[in-house]
């Protein structure tokens, strides 16, 4: 478990809302889907899978363009009354350049209120698939590539440095620029093994130090403990890192904890809380997740050995990303099980467990994650409805209001 640090707890926890960014117009998504297309169109062909399944929804502030900077200063006015202290980017970079970039570029960074908040990012290093929507069969297939080779990951951390790590606003943990990768099994894999993953991230914080930005605070979604596992363990090509030392990886949470220790990471998150049973699928209830949390959050805390930031989903219903008129199976994503139930006061509950959690003594984490600000598609969004309104933005800031 990691040491606590006990003077965490003299200060409020920073509260970042993760933000997905395809509410605007892509020149690549224009190819893939059309002239003018943005997931707004995912949003308004949605339909129930089930009697009493809340879909379509409906934004109460309409189906906007968040590469105006006007909207987007909307957005952060919004945020910062209801206790969100910075959003955390999606940010993705696809065949050799960014992708979907003209959410932060032109919409975040050029509203007249940007630094009211803070930002930093979530390197997105997985495939753009063909889930806006998906069919049933094939499903999912790769639209673009994210295999990061050193050089190319040396790109993309100089884009970042020139573009984002020198705003002042800019999320810093213990002072250290905060950036985070999405699944860092692929990552390994992609960039050569982990000892070539050890030398590129190396590379990044001297490149960081160098421009007098500090140290950079490196985090990751604990997604892909199984392939790090088959990594570590010598099963993908590999080099055997454990097996040199005498024995084998056997958990999700052992890997990570290895990789961790290689890699210099500081943080590990989870994106996604793991789904509760379904009554009859798709429909698995919300009060499962308020059944499940605790212990899920307090398992990771107690094992990790590196700070384990908590995050609240407030939703799930990637149902919008599938052909609606394909038969809803249990065939893989975006066909999974459906929360429901997630009303605005079974998400405060949710809220107050998180808060909970966060003060105790042996809590480790650095912030509280919410996923997600307005993903839309995947039914996880705090953004108001017509349905429900601010509600589940009243809810953050009635649990979270001294903080």
């Amino acid at each position: 478990m990691c040491i606590y640090n006990k003077e965490k707890k003299m200060k409020k926890a920073e509260i970042y809302a993760y933000y997905f960014p395809n509410w605007h117009v892509d020149e690549r998504n224009e190819q893939w889907h059309g002239k003018g297309w943005t997931e707004w169109n995912v949003v308004k062909c949605a339909l129930p899978k089930f009697e009493g399944h809340y879909q379509p929804r409906v934004p109460l502030w309409g189906y906007e363009d968040e590469s105006d900077p006007v909207v987007f200063a909307k957005k952060i006015d919004c945020a910062t009354t209801y206790g969100i202290d910075g959003f955390v980017f999606d940010w993705y970079w696809v065949d050799g350049k960014p992708y979907r970039k003209k959410c932060i570029e032109d919409g975040f960074l050029k509203a007249k209120n940007c630094e009211k908040i803070k930002f930093a990012l979530m390197l997105c290093n997985h495939d753009p698939s063909s889930s806006h929507p998906s069919p049933r069969t094939p499903r999912s297939f790769p639209l673009g590539t994210t295999k990061y080779t050193p050089d190319e990951f040396d790109r993309i951390t100089s884009y970042c440095i020139e573009h984002y790590f020198d705003k002042k606003n800019y999320i810093r943990i213990d002072g250290k620029l905060y950036f985070s990768i999405f699944s860092m099994g692929k990552f390994i894999l992609d960039i050569g093994g982990i000892e070539s993953a050890k030398r590129e991230i190396d590379k990044f914080r001297a490149k960081v130090r160098d421009r007098g930005l500090g140290e950079i605070h490196f985090s990751c979604i604990d997604n892909q403990g199984a392939l790090l596992r088959k990594i570590l363990n010598g099963e993908m090509g590999d080099v055997d890192v454990v097996g040199k030392q005498g024995g084998k990886v056997v958990t999700d949470f052992e890997a990570y904890n290895v990789v961790a220790k290689i890699l210099g990471i500081d943080s590990v998150n989870t994106h996604l809380v793991g789904l509760p049973p379904a009554q009859e699928f798709p429909k698995a209830h919300f009060d499962g997740w308020l059944e499940i949390f605790e212990e899920f959050c307090v398992k990771r805390n107690n094992t990790y050995k590196i700070p384990y930031n908590l995050c609240v989903t407030v939703g799930w219903d990637p149902s919008p990303r599938t052909v609606q008129s394909d038969v809803y199976e249990e065939v893989g994503y975006p066909f999974t099980k459906i929360i429901y139930g997630n009303t605005p006061e079974k998400v405060g509950k949710l809220f107050e467990i998180a808060k909970n959690i966060y003060e105790r003594e042996e809590t480790t984490a650095k912030c509280i994650f919410l996923h997600s600000f307005n993903e839309w598609t995947e039914g996880a969004y705090l953004e108001p409805d017509e349905k429900y309104g601010y509600g589940y933005l009243e809810e953050l800031k009635r649990v979270f209001k001294n903080y």
